[in-house]
């Protein structure tokens, strides 16, 4: 057997806690990930039934032309190995032309999975480091020595947040579904990067996270309000009952790009446009998330 392995590095990342690596065996591509720490391996699971889930979602629905990467297993030092995509992303962080020109699409597939997401169970990791009932614990975490400067701030959105905490329901949730986590292979997209996947987060936190990029590092506010409106097209909720669970899980998203915009000021200062976000929050008005006369 002929075996070449090629390390690789993640450019819209951190490289501290997994290695990648693209092997090849008799002529395929693989990807692996591992983990560098027994406590991460459950990430790994995340990402395994993320893709399980996904793809039931595309036998469901082949015209959406989705997929996860098709996962081969895992390896005998617990590394994942799933196909290696050389496709280019449907957009990156910082694009936001790429944004959007492929928005429909992107607020059609965020509506997509929220409708499958409410019939699937599977055994997820438990997860204590992003759950939402840890709110202060997490706080810590993405904070780190910003957080008194921050706690003003927080002490506002954990009202908010506690204000509409019984309407929260939850369902299964990518993590941080942007288009850079994206692969673009003709009309297919290939969602990947499923390691912060789970039944633990809120309904919505998806979606947020989407319209949080864009209104602040991204610095597009009429982007985001659109991204919302096509989503609520597209999923045909009732405005009302969703705002009442949006908003709590878009504050406490809000927060976390607080905390970027903080550890982010010195190379790209987006701290104003995270402000901006916190005080849309505090007003709890869908029509301010929403362009200009779409209610």
């Amino acid at each position: 057997m002929n075996k070449e392995i090629i390390p690789l590095v993640n450019v819209n990342g951190r490289n501290d806690r997994f290695r990648y690596e693209k092997i090849q065996e008799d002529g395929k591509w693989y990807f692996v990930k591992t983990a560098l720490k027994p406590e991460l391996e459950p990430n790994l699971k995340r990402e395994f039934l993320w893709a399980d889930f996904l793809n039931q979602v595309a036998l469901s629905e082949p015209d959406a032309h989705i997929r996860a990467p098709r996962m081969a297993g895992f390896d005998i030092n617990g590394g994942l190995v799933m196909e290696y995509i050389d496709a280019p992303q449907v957009a990156a962080p910082s694009d936001g032309s790429a944004w959007r020109v492929k928005l429909d699409r992107y607020a059609y597939i965020l509506a997509l999975l929220d409708k499958y997401a409410e019939g699937y169970k599977a055994d997820w990791p438990q997860d204590t480091m992003t759950n939402i009932n840890k709110i202060e614990v997490i706080w810590r975490r993405w904070f780190g020595e910003n957080i008194d400067d921050a706690q003003p701030v927080l002490r506002k959105a954990l009202t908010v947040i506690n204000e509409s905490r019984d309407s929260l329901t939850f369902r299964i949730q990518h993590g941080d579904l942007t288009p850079w986590q994206m692969f673009e292979v003709g009309d297919e997209w290939i969602i990947y990067d499923g390691e912060k996947a789970g039944d633990h987060l809120p309904r919505y936190n998806d979606l947020a996270y989407g319209y949080g990029r864009l209104f602040t590092r991204l610095k597009d506010r009429a982007t985001a309000a659109k991204l919302l409106e096509k989503f609520l097209e597209h999923s045909g909720v009732d405005p009302e009952e969703f705002f009442e669970q949006f908003i709590a899980i878009m504050t406490l998203r809000a927060t976390g790009m607080l905390a970027d915009a903080y550890s982010d000021r010195e190379k790209y200062d987006y701290y104003d446009d995270a402000v901006a976000l916190m005080d849309l929050c505090f007003e709890k008005r869908l029509e301010g998330f929403l362009p200009a006369k779409s209610l």
